[in-house]
């Protein structure tokens, strides 16, 4: 049973990781459309160091799921699953707006 939900969870986080980059480059392409300023090259190492804080979030989601989990429930799995992607997915969102809204345009 232990075994089977972690392979579960590492089954998905290639998904996971597949929200993250696809929210994150939005982000970043409407950032450099309404604010040229706010993208360069510099943001990599930053984006680099983000994902992998994000995978640490995933891994312990799925270490809190794990504890409440009586049974390998795919029903169970799936929808922590999607409460992570979705609060990752508006934290990039916010991250986004808040990053166009705060830096000046030029």
């Amino acid at each position: 049973m232990n075994k089977d939900i972690k392979k579960w969870w590492e089954s998905h986080r290639l998904l996971f990781n597949i929200y993250t980059i696809i929210t994150g480059v939005l982000c970043m392409v409407l950032m450099k459309f309404f604010n040229s300023a706010s993208v360069n090259f510099f943001m990599l190492p930053f984006g680099v160091f983000y994902l992998s804080c994000l995978n640490i979030v995933y891994t312990l989601f799925y270490v809190i799921n794990y504890r409440h989990a009586v049974d390998n429930s795919s029903g169970l799995n799936a929808r922590a699953f999607n409460k992570i992607v979705v609060c990752v997915v508006l934290a990039n969102i916010l991250l986004g707006i808040y990053c166009i809204v705060s830096i000046t345009h030029h």
